[in-house]
């Protein structure tokens, strides 16, 4: 008699988890030795393969050299996306890239990522609120599509001009001075500055300072506080601001109201609130800090110092009349008017680009 064998024959079963499918022949029988047929595990939308059962991350996976029965199932997790942009002015992870894109399973970690400003700007937060900077978000259980946002720097923080020192502060993409002009080359008493202003020249004023004695005239605690009253020839004809900042435009007003509003998170209605001064009754949320220093009349006399602030622009508005703007006590708005270039107002300077 002869003894006969048979080689052994081994079983391959695969199967898949949930949020996937297995493409190739799920059961195999293979021979000692031999080897299996690929199978590819197949996530579902919203899922990615993560592993088989063994560990094994091949996919597809080809046994080779079988020698045993093999059982493995195909595991899958739910993938979320984490992309990351910048906003103007910035940029994510290295100059140049705009955005980032970033695949997670849940209740993973992304990896870490860093919102760089361009020249002349800071980071301010993302679209989320999240100030993290870098920022890595983790225990991932839902997509994240955020903005990195970033706010210009003012070059200078203070301006020294005429022995004066003003703050700045940027707000969108502007820099303003944080206080009212205090330019002060001459001062005119109540009459004088009527004259001056019938003859369409320029006039300047303290607050309360019925005089003409320029020494005097700094030292009143109106000046300090709010500064210097001017009427709109001084704004149009003297270069009143110090060189590289000019008076707004009445466009360029308007830009800082639609910034607060658009990008600075303050409901329409509600700028003035923002832009005047928390001494006042504002919350200064811009860091503009308007201060209630009124304005003067046209028969040179001062009125409701403390209720109200008025703004000279740049830009006229038909024969004797120019664009301001105001704000007032109670009132969370700002008002855009056509007054009397007679009219002495506030100055607040603006950097020119």
């Amino acid at each position: 008699v002869t003894a006969q064998y048979t080689i052994n024959s081994y079983t391959l079963t695969y199967t898949a988890g949930t949020g996937g499918s297995l493409t190739g022949l799920t059961t195999q029988s293979v021979n000692y030795g031999s080897n299996g047929t690929a199978v590819e595990a197949v996530a579902d939308s919203g899922y990615a393969f993560v592993k088989w059962s063994d560990n094994s991350t091949d996919n597809p996976r080809t046994d080779i050299n079988i020698s045993g029965n093999i059982t493995v199932e195909a595991q899958f997790g739910i993938q979320y996306t984490l992309i990351y942009n910048s906003g103007d002015n910035g940029y994510i992870n290295m100059i140049g890239s705009t955005s980032t894109t970033q695949l997670v399973f849940a209740s993973y970690n992304g990896t870490e990522v860093l919102a760089i400003p361009a020249d002349g700007y800071k980071f301010v937060k993302w679209s989320d609120e999240s100030t993290n900077n870098p920022r890595t978000d983790t225990n991932v259980l839902n997509n994240i599509n955020v903005t990195a946002q970033f706010e210009l720097v003012c070059p200078d923080s203070t301006v020294l001009y005429d022995g004066v020192t003003y703050n700045t502060v940027a707000i969108g993409e502007q820099c303003w001075f944080k206080e009212n002009l205090a330019y002060l080359p001459m001062v005119h008493n109540n009459s004088d500055y009527v004259a001056s202003s019938t003859a369409g020249l320029p006039g300047y004023g303290v607050y309360g300072y019925d005089g003409s004695d320029l020494t005097t005239a700094k030292s009143q605690a109106n000046y300090s506080t709010y500064g210097v009253l001017y009427n709109w020839y001084a704004v149009d004809q003297v270069n009143i601001c110090p060189t590289g900042w000019h008076v707004p435009t009445d466009a360029e007003f308007t830009i800082l109201t639609d910034w607060l509003v658009n990008y600075g998170g303050i409901e329409s209605g509600y700028e003035g609130t923002a832009l005047k001064a928390s001494v006042w009754d504002g919350n200064n949320s811009s860091g503009f800090t308007a201060l209630p220093a009124d304005s003067r009349f046209d028969d040179g006399d001062f009125y409701d110092l403390g209720d109200f602030a008025y703004f000279w622009s740049s830009s006229g508005h038909g024969s004797g009349f120019s664009w301001s703007r105001s704000l007032g006590s109670g009132d969370a708005r700002v008002y855009r008017g056509s007054g009397s270039q007679s009219l002495g107002f506030s100055v607040r300077c603006l950097r020119t680009e």
